[in-house]
């Protein structure tokens, strides 16, 4: 999984960045300032997204830490500057955020956990196999 996280990491870092640029050159064209400041703000995200997919594989916990705050910059300064698709890569950066919570609690081992699930799922239909035979055993000693 971190793998994933370091994969799209690098991919955000790589559109993001060619985004804000596009939108800086067409706001300074344009004479919008609080696009500027949004195109300005995408960049800083771009580059948070590249840290934190260079932290994914050996800092997960450094990960979901700068993922969490690219989030927040992201969303917090989406409709303000009139950037909306920032709205988009914050949910993103979320998104990595869990992800690379999930590989700092090691729940990557997912045979483990398909393991335990199947055992968890055996001891239940285990007990309702027993109480179902024993509804049957007292409906018959009633007849």
């Amino acid at each position: 999984m971190r793998h994933v996280v370091l994969i799209l990491g690098i991919l955000s870092l790589g559109v993001l960045m060619v985004q804000s640029f596009y939108v800086g050159v067409n706001a300074s064209e344009i004479g919008s300032e609080a696009l500027a400041r949004g195109a300005a703000i995408g960049r800083l995200a771009a580059v948070m997204f590249g840290v934190g997919a260079a932290f994914s594989l050996t800092k997960p916990f450094t990960s979901m830490i700068i993922f969490g705050a690219t989030a927040v910059l992201s969303l917090l300064f989406a409709l303000p500057t009139g950037f909306e698709d920032l709205l988009l890569w914050g949910i993103i950066a979320l998104i990595l955020t869990i992800l690379s919570f999930f590989c700092w609690k090691n729940v990557e081992d997912l045979a483990t956990f398909i393991d335990w699930t199947k055992e968890r799922i055996a001891r239940i239909r285990e007990r309702f196999t027993r109480s179902k035979e024993g509804q049957e055993e007292d409906s018959s000693v009633e007849h």
